[in-house]
């Protein structure tokens, strides 16, 4: 018997519309995913290059603790430079200089405010940056006794996952062994030393750098930086 073809019916459209929206789902949904992961990345990657630019500033600032202050082998390295002790959200470094004409006093703040993120420098006011400023540990810790000089970074971490959402700990923690200096030269130079002689000792400063790329694996309220240590040359 012969059959005649009867066209498509309404049945079979059906299915295959059901078909093809499934697969046009699928396809926007994957496009929605790399565009938000896209979009995370290019911030993270921003946000890492502001930070290292201002660990940079940092480090060339704090290279000149100590300097030009008539030192003397066996000076108590106080005199010119501090860690003050870390609290929640926040971590302070303080130093002073000889700019050739008068007596420099700086401190460094890194804090987490509302979710902000600021690494400030501030400058000691006139009557406070003395030749015992650090003997008192009052002027460093007054915020009256300091004005402020330059934001290096602000940074907003809005786009952190959840299991990150506790982070606290500032962009950068500042911490020094105040027993012990070790020989050293900045930029991990090697120092010269004569025959026979000993290497010069130094105060290193250890600091600690947030990194967006170990929040993405690491508990909520545990501590993700990497650190580095500076060589303060002109302390000994």
């Amino acid at each position: 018997m012969c059959r005649h073809q009867r066209g498509t019916t309404l049945f079979s459209l059906l299915v295959g519309m059901v078909v093809s929206m499934l697969a046009i789902l699928a396809s926007v949904t994957m496009f929605r995913d790399l565009v938000l992961t896209s979009t995370e990345a290019k911030t993270d990657a921003r946000q890492e290059g502001d930070l290292s630019l201002a660990v940079l500033r940092l480090d060339t600032e704090l290279q000149a603790a100590g300097f030009n202050m008539s030192r003397a082998p066996g000076d108590g390295r106080n005199l010119d430079f501090i860690t003050l002790p870390a609290t929640a959200g926040r971590s302070d470094v303080a130093w002073r200089f000889n700019d050739g004409t008068q007596l420099i006093c700086r401190r460094a703040t890194s804090q987490t405010t509302n979710g902000r993120f600021t690494l400030d420098l501030f400058n000691a006011v006139a009557a406070k940056c003395t030749a015992a400023w650090l003997l008192d540990k009052t002027n460093v810790e007054t915020e009256a006794h300091w004005v402020f000089a330059e934001r290096l970074v602000d940074l907003g971490m809005q786009n952190l996952t959840t299991a990150a959402a506790a982070f606290t700990q500032p962009l950068i923690t500042f911490s020094s062994d105040a027993a012990v200096d070790r020989a050293c030269m900045p930029f991990g130079a090697v120092a010269p030393v004569a025959a026979g002689a000993t290497a010069p000792l130094h105060p290193q400063l250890s600091i600690g750098v947030f990194d967006v790329a170990t929040v993405y694996s690491t508990a909520p309220g545990a501590t993700v930086s990497r650190s580095h240590t500076l060589c303060l040359a002109n302390i000994f």
